[in-house]
């Protein structure tokens, strides 16, 4: 099962964040608790940890993009070998929102 991943909140006033680096790329095994990307708030950088243990599929938000809001979707991962049709999981994931 796909999981989606957001741009977390990390504090009470965080309303947007961008990515600094992503520190796995698509196709790349990730474990849950690992490092999974660098972001940056109005405060600080931080490093973000994994939800979910998978394959990262695809990233949707990169270092060229701007700011977007806290809760949008910034990339998916999927079970190893897992096909995945990123439109129909986003609007999953909007519905459930």
């Amino acid at each position: 099962m796909a999981h989606v991943v957001v741009m977390p909140r990390t504090g009470q006033t965080m309303e947007e964040g961008s990515v600094v680096e992503w520190l796995k790329n698509e196709g790349d095994s990730v474990q849950q608790g690992e490092l999974l990307l660098k972001i940056q708030s109005d405060k600080a950088e931080i490093e973000v940890e994994s939800d979910h243990t998978g394959v990262l599929f695809k990233i949707l938000v990169t270092p060229d993009d701007n700011e977007v809001p806290c809760l949008t979707p910034i990339a998916i991962i999927a079970a190893p070998g897992e096909t995945v049709d990123v439109d129909a999981v986003l609007a999953t994931f909007g519905a459930q929102s």
